[in-house]
Order: C-alpha cells, then structure tokens, then sequence
C-alpha cells in the first residue's frame, strides 16, 4: 500500500506569508520602527529542522548560529559550527526523534551549550499578555538576543499541535509577529496577530502537564568551551538523585572520613551514569591530536589525590575520570565541616586542610592543571543546566 506523502502545507487565512505582497509591507514596516535588528542574524541562519521531531533543536542549533556562539566542537570536517546532533547533552536524540523536547528540556540544552535562557509561561502571574508583547518588541530590537515560542499550531489554525520557532520580526503598530518556521517543508515563514501567538502558548503541553510558552536566549560571553576533549555527559536516570544526596549530606561531619564521602558520591554517581553512557568527543581535527589530549587529561587527572581514593573503588579508567571530574566540578565546599573542627584537635584540623585540598573546586587550578580546568568549566555547565531541568520537571510532575 502506497504511504501518503505531502508537499508542504497551505496557511490558514490569519497567517499572512512573508513573502506576499502583504506581508512584504509589514516586513517595511518593522524595519522602519526598528523591529527587525535581529531578523538579520537569525535569517542568516535560517534552519530547515532535520528531523519532524527536531523543532526545538533545530530553533536553538539556528539562534546558537545566529547569536555567533562558538561550540568549540567539530562539526565536519575542520570546522566548528553547531547543528541539531550536536545538541544532546540533556536528551538523548534517540528520544528527540520520537518525542521533540518540552520547554525545560529546551532550556537545558541552552545552557548546557552556554547560552542565557529565561522561559515564561502564559500561565504565571507576571506572564501577562502585556509582558510578552514587551519581550518581543526587545528582543526584535536588539541584535544579541532572540525570542523562541513554544506554541500549540491548532490554535493558530494549522496541523499539527506542540512547535518550537523563533520571532524574527514585530509590527508593533499592528501586533503582528513573524513566526522563522523551522518546518520550512510545511510553512513559510508568516504574520500572525501576537493575541493568537500568546493564546497558542497557553495549550498545555501533555508531556509536563504545564502550559507551552516562550524563551529568551542571549550570548554569555564569558562562557567558552576550552576543552581540548570534551567529555559529555550522558544521563542514565534522573539527576535530581545528585541533588538529594547533597540534601541529605549538605556538609561533611567531622566523623565521616573523607574516604567514605567520596565513596559515597562514587556510588550516587554510578547510579545514573553509567560507563557506556561517558562520551569523549573528538573535537580535534585528527584522531593522533585527540588521543593525544585524552592523555594529557588522564595524566593530570592521575596526579590529583582525589583519584587515588576514588581508583580505590572503580575499576574502569575513563569512568573514574569522569567521576573525579564530576566531584571536582559540582560539590560545594564544607563551610560547616572546616567550621566544626576549627575548634577541635590539631589531627582534626590537619584532616580539614586535606578535605579542602581533594574536594573543593577552587583547588583546581588553571596553571597546575589546565586539561581538567578546561574540562571541568564545561562540565560545570552541563551539571548546572542538568539539575535545573529535573528540579524544574519534578516542580511540574513532568519529567519525560
């Protein structure tokens, strides 16, 4: 039986195609009251989604682009350049393809690639419709940041339901968006009336229980991926186990070994990341220069007193270096620990000094250990943009 195919779709009456002699004048229009400054970044980029799930990667692979963000990773062949397989620290692309993503999983691929990301929805009290209509006009104002809505298509009288895209243009005179439709196969760019964008975002997204909305993305410019390896992290389960254990252990007793605490957080770990899961990816342009900079890493890593405890509990080598990394990178310093034994016997003391050494983040430094100091700076943002997005899913009874 012959499967149905179709070339693109016909817009509904109240999406005015760009390139109509109508929607050629509103475009005039927003340049002329300076509506359009980001439009030309963003249609430099313009993106066709890879994939029918891939809206959301392919919407931020297209503003990473157009807000000139380096990825610091290879596309092909020698160059740098982002696109939607690069985007998976948060959700494997294997899920992406069957699913998309939902707007905290959005945003967490955003920061998790270095970006500024705010999300609002509709349905918060400060989300009015007047506080989008004031977010759009910024962002279509200004050259370094860009507004992505997450929007249910029905509203808007087109197939489909959720559809991630960015804002490339506003009439404020008229309240006109233009929605850069990534699903070029299926729309042209269009007009809508930002009152039935706003309404398009209040549809509750099934996957969160929580209603669609919008983001607003900008360049960090002090957040660059130096790593010589990129070592990505892949979650088995839930990162929120990470951030319960803190809770339970927000500080180290001055009864609890040192030894016992890393074996600890060994553990919580292994339980959602698991060994096939750590991917050290091939920034570099050949193979010898990669292998290369994987051994200047563990190298580095070796001399820490922190991998002589953890080797003592895993057997794997590249597990361990991504646990060392882990703990380097994400635990906060025992304030109440250093504190408590202040007081207490000169041995006391001499184990502060040495849980200060091994477990808090500001010993590693950049001259002594410049691999993992690269390396850490990118897991760090990984970690970050990862516990936000369960605890944010958690808060919506969510999580995909």
């Amino acid at each position: 039986m012959n499967k149905t195919t179709f070339y693109r779709r016909p817009l509904p009456e109240n999406c005015i195609e760009f390139s109509s002699p109508e929607g050629k004048d509103y475009f005039r229009k927003a340049l002329a009251e300076g509506n359009a400054e980001g439009f030309f970044h963003l249609i430099e980029q313009f993106h066709t989604q890879s994939e029918p799930a891939y809206c959301g990667l392919g919407t931020l692979a297209m503003t990473l682009n157009a807000l000139g963000m380096d990825p610091n990773r290879l596309w092909k062949g020698p160059w740098r350049w982002y696109s939607e397989d690069l985007l998976d620290c948060c959700v494997p692309l294997s899920t992406v393809k069957q699913t998309g993503v939902t707007l905290e999983e959005f945003q967490c691929l955003a920061l998790c690639n270095g970006a500024k990301c705010r999300v609002y929805r509709p349905d918060e009290i400060a989300c009015t419709m007047e506080h989008f209509r004031e977010l759009v006009s910024q962002a279509c104002s200004s050259n370094d940041k860009h507004l992505i809505i997450s929007y249910d298509r029905r509203v808007l009288g087109q197939t489909g339901s959720g559809h991630f895209s960015p804002i490339g243009c506003y009439v404020s005179s008229l309240d006109l968006v233009l929605i850069l439709d990534v699903a070029r196969f299926k729309y042209p760019p269009h007009w809508v009336p930002l009152t039935t964008v706003y309404d398009a975002m209040r549809s509750v997204d099934p996957a969160t229980n929580l209603s669609r909305g919008f983001a607003t993305l900008s360049k960090t410019d002090t957040f660059v991926f130096n790593s010589n390896i990129y070592c990505d992290i892949k979650v088995e389960g839930d990162w929120s186990i990470v951030n319960k254990f803190w809770e339970r252990n927000p500080n180290v007793e001055c009864d609890v070994a040192v030894k016992n605490f890393v074996n600890d957080l060994s553990g919580c770990v292994r339980d959602i990341i698991a060994p096939k899961k750590i991917q050290f990816k091939d920034k570099n342009q050949t193979s010898e220069e990669h292998t290369n900079a994987k051994s200047l890493l563990f190298d580095e890593v070796m001399k820490t007193k922190l991998y002589q405890l953890v080797s003592e509990q895993n057997d794997d080598l590249e597990l361990n270096i991504l646990l060392c990394i882990l703990l380097f990178a994400s635990m906060p310093v025992p304030v109440s620990y250093k504190s408590c034994c202040q007081k207490s016997s000169h041995k006391e003391e001499q184990r502060v000094s040495f849980n200060e050494e091994i477990l808090s983040p500001v010993t590693i430094q950049k001259q002594n250990y410049p691999n993992l100091y690269s390396e850490v700076f990118a897991i760090k943002a990984q970690l970050k943009a990862l516990s936000f997005n369960c605890s944010k899913c958690i808060e919506g009874n969510g999580c995909k």
